[in-house]
């Protein structure tokens, strides 16, 4: 079986080094990105089987992000996740 590629998308390091640590364990092959321009230039390099996006991210925002990411590779499926609680 081929390893699977995850693209995981968080301008807060910490919190994408650890899912990073945490999805390598489980032989999933991650790449990490601190933006959303930095996610789109992956996607468009790699083609990740999938990625795991923040929604609140400074300058453009993980919806923005995933309406361009979903027009350049709509193959790629695409899981928004947030640690903003109120």
């Amino acid at each position: 079986m081929a390893v699977r590629s995850v693209l995981v998308v968080d301008d807060d390091s910490g919190m994408a080094e650890t899912l990073a640590d945490i999805l390598s364990v489980f032989g999933y092959a991650v790449t990490t990105a601190n933006s959303a321009a930095a996610a789109v230039k992956v996607v468009t390099e790699t083609r990740p089987d999938l990625v795991l996006m923040d929604v609140r991210m400074p300058g453009p925002s993980g919806m923005e992000a995933l309406k361009t990411l979903k027009a350049l590779a709509p193959q790629v499926a695409v899981i928004m996740m947030t640690a903003f609680a109120r």
